[in-house]
């Protein structure tokens, strides 16, 4: 009978093309990600000046090594100093794996771990270069070797855990 009405609507505009800016990091994120690690470098700079002298360091361990009775002290002290060189470059390294994971560069991210080993290696090297200019200091390659390991170490514990972390399934 009578033909079926079809509305008039006006033509539907064109979806606007969604654009995707990168926007820059906020300052607090910054910090979050520059603060630690500075503070850190700090730290490595302080305890390569006088007061990380061998003296100063045995007003701390020999106490203790008194109070555990051990009467070779000497290789002692050599051995404690060592591992402080250990714990300072493993967290050095640990920051310095949180620092290029969380990095907005992708070329960073991606290469975090050659990027964080050669900035430790780097840092220890101009670390015992400094020494070499503190009176009753010097530098030691041997010290650069321990510091790189150090901080390899902890760089494999973060590339362990990333690893035993990741998705097991692909998504769909």
């Amino acid at each position: 009978m009578f033909p079926p009405i079809e509305p008039d609507f006006p033509p539907e505009p064109p979806r606007p093309r969604i654009i995707i800016v990168p926007v820059p990091p906020r300052r607090r994120n910054i910090f979050r990600r520059y603060l630690p690690l500075l503070v850190w470098m700090g730290v490595i700079f302080m305890a390569s000046t006088k007061l990380g002298r061998p003296e100063n360091s045995e007003a701390i361990i020999d106490p203790i090594l008194s109070w555990l009775r051990v009467t070779h002290v000497d290789p002692v002290h050599i051995i404690v100093r060592k591992f402080g060189h250990f714990v300072e470059y493993s967290i050095f390294g640990f920051l310095l794996a949180y620092f290029c994971l969380s990095s907005p560069w992708q070329w960073l991210h991606r290469r975090w771990f050659v990027a964080s080993l050669a900035a430790a290696f780097l840092y220890a090297c101009t670390d015992e270069f400094h020494q070499l200019f503190v009176p009753e200091r010097n530098g030691s390659i041997r010290d650069v070797m321990i510091d790189t390991a150090s901080a390899a170490f902890a760089l494999s514990l973060v590339a362990a855990v990333r690893w035993l972390l990741r998705p097991r399934f692909p998504r769909p």
